[in-house]
């Protein structure tokens, strides 16, 4: 069991200090996929959809938005906005990569937020 050590430190009950490495600090991003060339029959769709945000929220700090189109529009597409610490972006981009193979889509939208203004 994990003990609060001196200075910042966790040690095991062996007594072995392990430093706790620093976060990096958060990104948000844009993830955005779609079905425009309806390779996707509409329950694979669904399931590729799901599987996508499922990993997203598995990953993300914070939400910011889901955004899906419309029923009757003849596409589908599906955007979310999140936000996920840095040192998690790498594991989170290879497991949409997963995903997006799994589907047999060609991409997968990843856009990073450089700067936000508040106006």
């Amino acid at each position: 069991m994990p003990n609060r050590g001196h200075e910042g430190l966790v040690t095991l009950d062996t007594g072995q200090p392990i430093t706790i490495a620093p976060s990096l600090p958060n990104v948000t991003v844009y993830v955005s996929i779609g079905n425009s060339d309806d390779k996707l029959t509409q329950e694979k769709w669904a399931m590729f959809c799901r599987a996508v945000m499922n990993t997203v929220f598995n990953h993300a700090s914070t939400i910011h938005g889901e955004w899906y189109s419309l029923s009757n529009e003849p596409y589908q597409n599906a955007t979310i906005c999140f936000e996920v610490g840095g040192g998690r972006v790498p594991t989170l981009k290879n497991q949409l990569h997963e995903v997006r193979v799994r589907y047999g889509q060609d991409s997968i939208a990843w856009a990073i937020v450089e700067k936000t203004e508040f106006i």
